[in-house]
């Protein structure tokens, strides 16, 4: 267990996803970038984020987790700050030698967080990186893995 997730077997494991992601720091870090995407609006269209972000070619898989957190707010077809925090820390999550790493290099690949987290791994990051009213919504969700 690292960082009170389990690894449920599969050989990978979180380093430091508590600290890193409730990090004042890093969260102002993706509320930069996150306000740059917005532009001062409440949310992106998925469409228009797809077509220009890191998101625009994604497997089935990612793409699925990725509808999933988008369906975060009940709206499926606009992204929030709230769902933005998480699919970017999850676009940051690398997997290297069964260990998640941040490295602040946002990209999806086949090692991505985005790709490879578990559910339980995503709800740790929704727990620390969205506000409360949406996070009950969360609970819900029936994410990839």
């Amino acid at each position: 267990m690292v960082d009170g997730v389990n690894s449920n077997g599969n050989g990978k494991e979180w380093v430091k996803i508590n600290d890193t992601t409730q990090d004042k720091e890093y969260q102002s870090a993706l509320d930069k970038k996150i306000n740059s995407i917005l532009g001062g609006k409440e949310t992106i269209s998925v469409e228009k984020l797809r077509n220009n972000s890191v998101f625009s070619n994604l497997s089935e898989g990612a793409e699925k987790r990725f509808n999933d957190i988008a369906r975060m707010d009940g709206d499926g077809k606009t992204l929030s700050a709230q769902e933005l925090r998480v699919l970017y820390s999850l676009a940051d999550a690398k997997l290297e030698n069964d260990q998640f790493k941040f490295d602040t290099n946002l990209e999806i690949d086949g090692n991505s967080g985005l790709e490879q987290a578990t559910d339980k791994e995503v709800n740790v990051m929704i727990q620390n990186l969205v506000q409360s009213d949406i996070r009950k919504r969360v609970e819900t969700i029936d994410t990839l893995k």
